[in-house]
């Protein structure tokens, strides 16, 4: 197979500027005090509030749905959403996010804000428009770029503490990570950090502010850390926000991968480790000896497998890069995005007995059914998006990412660190043996 990338035409799904308007919309509901405001534009029916509803579902509905304000009118209607908003829910930021794709909606927001704010209202953040190509990571990584942007201040001495750029993770991603991180005794701050407020506790009314989130006093003093690091490989620098504190302020920056895997989480403990100028903690050590073990144990029922992938593309490269590891062939990974680094970034990090996979970029899913049908794969990886494809196809489908829309509690599923790495691991042995089980002419019970 060549080494090549192949390119598909934007779909009208794939370009869906909703999709980006929502990662925004996640984005800055990882900060604290922040209410995102999507204006639909010239949308009056509602869609955006349908997409919250329908690609979250009700395990999320609470959380995302409840603290998104929109609005589908002009610029009245969105001047009386803001002064809404201000008034009853004291916001420190409103963060409007435009939801179409013509600039219209934004450039209407930017003329209302600055009269406003004329007016002595402050704490404003009009996004520029959205990159469509992309989806929801695509809102998502703008977002915190932009937030970063509008608040880090500071010099260039007296560097202190670290920033991790985790990217779309899960909100158990992200907690199990700040664990690690508490284990190495760093003061590291996560940006941005939606831990809490898309995984909350249970109240008696709905919260549109919920506690948590990076407050915004630490994102003042960004510029002034001693290092950042990028769980983006796949993202352009133009978009990175620890791009923009290393061009601005000088901070150090260090891309990693999504640290899934043995391979990708030992390099986010090596940078963890040679930043912050400590040893990795045992505990984390002997989770890294359980899942080798796992590896060794489970090898027999993995080995040639053959997977295709679908996701989004920083979690893409470290799926492929951890089903090699286990003697999985990735024979196909495809994803919406198009960056033009993900044969970059397998190039080099895939062993040289793994053959290269097909790669589909920016694609949906009529595409990526076409090659797989060619492929022949023993199961599908990758978000819900892939079910009708794999039940089409008659083999298994491991969820993996977030959001996951068609099961409960993806904001609790841990797929990063060794420990998450276990997960997805037994979830795809366990996924071949119940094949294998379904299948045999006779039942048992018992490996």
């Amino acid at each position: 197979m060549s080494r090549s990338s192949e390119k598909a035409p934007a779909s009208p799904r794939g370009d869906d500027p909703f999709r980006s308007a929502i990662g925004a919309g996640i984005a800055f509901r990882g900060f604290e005090g922040v209410l995102p405001l999507i204006a639909e534009g010239s949308d009056p029916s509602g869609s955006i509030r349908h997409y919250i509803l329908g690609q979250f579902g009700e395990a999320l509905m609470e959380s995302v749905a409840t603290g998104f304000a929109s609005t589908s009118g002009g610029p009245a209607d969105l001047e009386q959403e803001i002064e809404r908003a201000l008034e009853q829910n004291h916001p420190d930021l409103v963060a409007i996010v435009s939801a179409e794709g013509s600039g219209e909606t934004v450039s209407a927001a930017r003329r209302l804000v600055k009269g406003m704010k004329d007016s002595g209202h402050p704490g404003m953040l009009v996004l520029p428009p959205l990159s469509t190509a992309g989806g929801l990571m695509a809102g998502f990584h703008q977002a915190t770029r932009s937030v970063v942007r509008h608040f880090a201040r500071g010099e260039r001495e007296n560097r202190k503490g670290l920033v991790i750029f985790p990217g779309l993770l899960s909100p158990a991603d992200l907690r199990h990570l700040k664990e690690i991180v508490r284990l190495f005794g760093l003061d590291v701050t996560f940006v941005p950090d939606y831990a809490e407020t898309l995984d909350g506790r249970a109240l008696t009314g709905y919260e549109i502010l919920p506690e948590g989130g990076t407050p915004l006093q630490v994102l003042r003093d960004l510029s002034i850390s001693a290092g950042a690091i990028s769980l983006t490989p796949s993202v352009p620098s133009k978009l990175r926000a620890g791009a923009f504190l290393h061009r601005r302020w000088g901070v150090p920056e260090r891309i990693v991968g999504v640290p899934l895997g043995l391979g990708e989480m030992d390099r986010f403990l090596n940078a963890l480790e040679e930043m912050g100028g400590c040893e990795i903690p045992e505990p984390v050590a002997r989770q890294r000896d359980r899942l080798v073990e796992s590896y060794v144990d489970a090898h027999g029922y993995l080995f040639q497998k053959r997977a295709v992938l679908h996701a989004e593309e920083d979690l893409l490269i470290s799926l492929t890069l951890f089903l090699a590891e286990t003697g999985v062939l990735p024979v196909v990974c495809a994803t919406l995005g198009r960056s033009g680094r993900l044969a970059e970034n397998l190039k080099r990090r895939l062993p040289p007995t793994t053959p290269f996979p097909r790669l589909l970029e920016g694609v949906t899913f009529p595409e990526i059914e076409e090659v797989a049908r060619q492929v022949r794969p023993d199961f599908l990886m990758g978000n819900s998006d892939g079910y009708p494809l794999a039940r089409s196809l008659n083999v298994p489908l491991v969820r993996v990412g977030f959001p996951i829309h068609d099961r409960i509690g993806s904001q609790r599923t841990l797929s990063v660190g060794y420990r998450g790495t276990h997960q997805v691991f037994d979830a795809i042995v366990n996924e071949i043996l119940r094949r294998h089980q379904d299948e045999a002419p006779v039942g048992y019970s018992h490996l």
